[in-house]
């Protein structure tokens, strides 16, 4: 009104129209306030400066959770797609030592190498192993791994088993040696893990996926009794 603003007979849309100005340009009106009125405009004017900061930082959060989000699940994608081919190489190598044995043409230093795969493989299973079981919820952009994508990860965890399996299999049946420090601690971790993911995932509602873990159940018991026997 006329108290606060320097014009005689302000109307409501000219007090409305001064207010505008004042938020939206810090001062944009042919009026201009007096007395009281300037610690009004002072107030209205920090106000809507914050307002609109605060109207742009939750846009620019919530566009950047977006843009992380996006990225941290191509992130985990290529993660699950690397350790899946970690284990094929695995599967690879070690069957190229497997028909080394059958042609009854292994040497030590193919025997030792093979050691080293196990090694790999056992890397390989610590890493699934956080990717699935150690992943909390409280952490910021944590992906959980979808049944389809769960029930390959165990496919490619059981033909690496039953690999590893048909290997010290074979060295037993063909009395070729294998060296305990090569492979002792090694296959010990890997069987290890794999009861920890048995025991996080056998109670899943779920038949495929509690067929598979009964699957893996089992081959990890054979896998250590073999390597057991090297101990023996």
């Amino acid at each position: 009104n006329s108290h606060f603003l320097d014009a005689p007979d302000v109307t409501l849309a000219d007090g409305i129209f001064f207010s505008f100005g004042v938020a939206g340009a810090g001062g944009l009106s042919n009026l201009s306030p007096r007395g009281f009125g300037n610690i009004l405009i002072i107030i209205e004017t920090i106000v809507s400066l914050l307002t609109f900061a605060i109207a742009i930082s939750k846009l620019l959060s919530y566009k950047q959770a977006v843009i992380l989000q996006e990225v941290y699940a191509i992130s985990f994608q290529e993660r699950i797609t690397r350790l899946r081919s970690m284990l094929n190489l695995f599967r690879s190598d070690l069957n190229n030592s497997i028909e080394k044995m059958h042609e009854e043409t292994i040497r030590p230093s193919t025997i030792k190498e093979s050691g080293f795969y196990f090694h790999t493989f056992a890397n390989t299973m610590e890493e699934i192993y956080t990717l699935l079981c150690e992943r909390s919820e409280s952490q910021h952009y944590v992906k959980r791994v979808d049944f389809a994508t769960f029930e390959l990860m165990l496919t490619s965890m059981i033909i690496s088993l039953d690999k590893g399996l048909e290997f010290f299999t074979l060295a037993r049946k063909k009395t070729i040696p294998l060296s305990k420090m090569h492979y002792t601690l090694a296959v010990a971790t890997i069987c290890s893990i794999s009861t920890k993911i048995v025991q996080t995932y056998k109670d899943l509602d779920y038949e495929k996926i509690k067929n598979k873990i009964s699957v893996l159940e089992t081959l990890t018991k054979s896998l250590r009794a073999e390597v057991d026997s090297l101990t023996k």
